[in-house]
């Protein structure tokens, strides 16, 4: 795997990866990306067609209790039936170059019909989380002007009065999977093709009540293909299928259905019947990688710890469990090894979804170790906009080289703001590196919090926290306002049936740590602080829970 904790550091402060990247790797983009699934598909027919290479946990081993729709699997055979039938169904009815599909149906098996039918056509994808209100999804189609809606009995009610064409597919999917392909109507064959040209729009959350498009053109999906190395036997993800990670992997990743099958539990199954879940599949099949919620691997290394899962065979198999949406703390390896005795890697991965690939990478979670591929990072002063060296904290700068985003939809000022010059980008994080170019996150710009007039970055000093004692799971800065001095705080969570005395773990921290970050609370409980679905630790709510 090479070096992957530090990274090369030149002249002008700017850090590489220390692997040598392999500028041989040519897109052969010379035909439809979806084309290309279904020509590679068709060779590996006539092996096993019946391959499947995605399958829903939920439907297969817990039927009687999941909420997730669609099929319990999907084969290669359905991809290379059902695909092209859409696509005429949307080209017959339409569809055309640049015209934007937008699909709101959840995690489901057969995501993957109107993604590749809509790419068949050339057009754009534009995909977002079933949950979200109605005035949010009426603003992200306003936004595209989609032509087409994909939706489910689930979601229709919130889209049943746009102008839009509307698909739903509970009801409407068998009847148009009966489509006579040999009709005069054909979808007329891709010849010309750029790089640049947008494919698929990926929403925020939302929760401001504005949510953002980020456009990403073709050479991100392309990129996902061949230069994304292959992951061999089993993998689950609990990823939603809206977001970067649950997108790629679901509709691009599976492309490896030759040495790979991919899993998928649903986010509102595990929400609404527990992490148990997660558990209980890993034991009823072997699986090598496992991509989960940062906070849910806590819970489960929590309960590994406590003796509370019973041993499977199968738990032998996972070489890799990777923290999804956040880090977690630095001897999560050696608590989850308990039981998953031949996992190799807990990697740390930092990515954003404007960078159309991972950014840096560690093999543990102590840091976020060097930079990925042909990536290019460097710190910024947040003040001044000078590079800076080695020990000096600032906001990360990234590039890379092959540009797969095309910024903000309809949002010139914020994609002129996140776009520098050169194709640099602005991360909005805030990192430090060593001597070694190894890299360390310590928290979003907008996180900072102030004490005495100067900024303190709550990650800093949770890592301290959670230094101290192995019984400590994690840690949550907080800030309040006591007469009129601001005063920093911790929540710290403890492991159950353990106990430690407050003051030392403040007396702990102060001593490593600038006097004007002095904390003056600990807050102790057993219970996980609040995290968003992807992990992200919400600190809206622990400053709430501080001053509860």
């Amino acid at each position: 795997m090479g070096n992957l904790q530090s990274s090369k550091i030149n002249e002008n402060k700017i850090l590489t990866s220390q692997n040598d990247f392999d500028d041989s790797v040519v897109l052969e983009y010379n035909q439809n990306i979806t084309s290309y699934f279904i020509d590679s598909m068709k060779k590996y027919m006539t092996k096993n067609s019946n391959k499947e290479f995605l399958v829903n946990c939920g439907k297969k081993y817990f039927p009687g209790e999941t909420t997730s729709e669609g099929p319990e699997s999907v084969s290669i055979l359905d991809f290379i039936e059902k695909v092209p039938k859409f696509a005429k169904y949307l080209y017959e009815n339409g569809l055309r170059k640049g015209d934007v599909v937008h699909i709101i149906i959840g995690n489901r098996g057969d995501v993957y019909i109107p993604v590749h039918a809509t790419l068949l056509c050339q057009g754009v994808v534009s995909i977002s989380v079933d949950n979200i209100s109605t005035e949010t999804l009426l603003s992200e189609v306003q936004e595209t002007q989609a032509k087409f809606v994909i939706c489910t009995n689930r979601t229709y009610y919130k889209v049943k009065d746009l102008s839009s064409i509307i698909i739903n597919l509970d009801t409407q999917l068998h009847a148009i999977l009966e489509i006579d392909m040999s009709t005069q109507t054909q979808i007329p064959e891709q010849i010309e093709f750029d790089l640049q040209t947008l494919a698929v729009i990926l929403w925020t959350s939302g929760t401001t009540g504005k949510p953002k498009g980020i456009q990403l053109n073709m050479v991100s999906l392309w990129n996902l293909l061949f230069l994304s190395p292959k992951t061999d036997g089993n993998m689950l993800i609990t990823c939603n299928f809206a977001h970067v990670s649950g997108f790629n992997y679901s509709c691009f990743w599976s492309i490896n259905f030759d040495v790979c099958t991919f899993h998928f539990i649903s986010p509102e199954d595990v929400t609404s019947l527990g992490v148990e879940k997660i558990i209980f599949t890993l034991s009823q099949i072997p699986f090598t990688t496992i991509v989960v919620s940062a906070s849910h691997i806590v819970y489960i290394a929590e309960k590994i710890v406590n003796d509370q899962i019973e041993y499977s065979s199968n738990f032998d198999e996972v070489k890799n469990i990777c923290p999804a949406g956040a880090h977690t703390y630095p001897g999560i390896s050696d608590d989850l090894r308990k039981l998953f005795r031949n996992l190799e890697n807990v990697p740390n991965l930092y990515a954003m979804t404007e960078s159309g690939g991972l950014i840096l990478i560690s093999k543990d979670q102590r840091s976020n170790g060097g930079v990925v591929g042909n990536m290019e990072v460097y710190i910024r002063d947040i003040h001044s906009g000078e590079r800076l060296g080695p020990n000096t904290s600032g906001e990360l700068i990234y590039r890379n080289p092959d540009k797969p985003t095309l910024g903000y939809l309809n949002r010139p000022d914020e994609t002129k703001k996140f776009f520098l010059d050169d194709g640099w980008c602005c991360s909005g994080d805030m990192f430090h590196y060593n001597d070694h170019g190894e890299l360390f996150y310590e928290g979003r710009i907008k996180e900072m919090l102030k004490s005495n007039g100067s900024h303190v970055y709550p990650i800093e000093i949770e890592t301290i926290i959670q230094s101290m004692n192995s019984n400590i799971i994690e840690a949550g800065l907080f800030s309040k306002t006591e007469k009129i001095q601001t005063i920093l705080g911790g929540i710290v969570v403890i492991k159950k049936g353990y106990r430690i005395d407050p003051e030392e773990i403040r007396q702990f921290v102060n001593d490593r740590i600038d006097d004007y970050k002095h904390l003056e609370i600990i807050i102790l409980t057993n219970e996980p602080l609040p995290r968003n679905p992807n992990g992200k630790l919400l600190r809206n709510d622990i400053n709430k829970l501080a001053c509860s």
